[in-house]
């Protein structure tokens, strides 16, 4: 699979993600090389639709406006959202619960119909559960790449 991380997530994180997935075939990469530093969400979508990014990692709530969500339906993506306790967790403990989470999260976007997006709990429970949000529209939606 091929996977970004969001611009709110540094980019030494995708390059270090890159290089431990790359033993299963996945490729990391971070929103500033794809779409451009201070890229606007949907213009990172529409980016993301033309790379064939199929994973875009975040800890926006991209379900705020419906420009967002129709620009992740037309691109297909599965959007993992981390909860909101990550945003006030220090750089090495989230960095090293990202590492943990991943494997459960590529498995789980592979399971997936595109376009979804699920919530990343902190807690790395037994069962690696993600929350599905249940805002995005059932149909890909058009918009011009």
């Amino acid at each position: 699979m091929k996977a970004a991380l969001d611009a709110n997530l540094p980019p030494a994180l995708a390059s270090a993600l890159h290089a431990l997935a790359a033993r299963d075939g996945h490729t990391v990469a971070h929103v500033d090389d794809l779409a451009g530093r201070g890229a606007a969400d949907v213009d990172i979508f529409k980016a993301y639709a033309e790379q064939q990014i199929e994973v875009h990692v975040s800890q926006d709530h991209h379900n705020r406006r419906a420009i967002e969500l129709e620009a992740i339906a037309s691109a297909g993506l599965i959007v993992f959202v981390l909860a909101p306790s990550w945003a006030s967790m220090e750089y090495w403990p989230k960095a090293a619960n990202l590492v943990r989470w991943w494997p459960s999260m590529m498995e789980h976007a592979a399971r997936s119909k595109p376009p979804a997006m699920f919530r990343v709990p902190w807690k790395f429970g037994a069962n690696g559960r993600f929350e599905l949000i249940r805002n995005l529209p059932r149909k890909r939606a058009k918009i011009s790449v």
